[in-house]
């Protein structure tokens, strides 16, 4: 009988160790592939001390009704013909600051959030980028725009008192705006760039 067992244990104990190295088979869920988007993305190890929010992921799910919320519709309003893939990353100091960051109650800087978005060519990307996200677009009042920004020629970038460094941008056949809260400019300028340089 005990040796029974051990041999149903160690069959279970197989099966367990190969599941996720297995093929998909009947109903067993694939683990998805590494974002593209997730991996160029800023790093909480830009804007330390925090970490990855739950939230991020390829979806608008992240940006509740908060800080991050206020973004939700200008990000709805870009060209959605085209898109071809979505990154939302959000960062902050704790799990309980993300909530806040994304529902509006209290949280400790600093904060940061990055949305990328992959449109299917350059062109498209390019028709979205001067289409701006909110107001923060080439041209409008508070921004510094091009080369200035240090992001590239297609950029557009605004930075308050809060302190707060607002950039919007395009690389090839992607946009990504980036929102970085409690750091210096510089600081966040650096993270901007940071993820900008991953994208190629």
């Amino acid at each position: 009988m005990g040796r029974r067992l051990a041999v149903v244990l160690l069959g279970l104990a197989l099966v367990a160790c190969s599941y996720t190295d297995a093929p998909l088979i009947g109903r067993q869920p694939a683990r998805p592939p590494p974002s593209r988007l997730g991996a160029a993305a800023i790093q909480p190890s830009e804007v330390p001390p925090t970490t990855t929010c739950a939230g991020s992921g390829p979806s608008l799910v992240g940006l509740g009704a908060g800080a991050a919320g206020g973004l939700k519709p200008a990000v709805q309003r870009l060209p959605s013909d085209g898109q071809v893939e979505l990154w939302v990353q959000l960062l902050a100091i704790s799990q309980l600051d993300c909530t806040g960051l994304a529902t509006g109650g209290g949280m400790s800087p600093p904060t940061a959030i990055n949305v990328l978005i992959r449109y299917r060519d350059e062109a498209t990307a390019a028709r979205a980028f001067g289409h701006g996200l909110g107001s923060l677009r080439v041209g409008a009042d508070g921004t510094t725009a091009g080369v200035a920004t240090g992001l590239g020629p297609s950029s557009v970038t605004r930075v308050t008192l809060t302190p707060s460094y607002a950039a919007f941008r395009q690389h090839g056949g992607t946009v990504a705006y980036a929102e970085i809260a409690g750091l210096s400019t510089d600081d966040a300028a650096r993270a901007a760039r940071a993820a900008g340089a991953r994208l190629g």
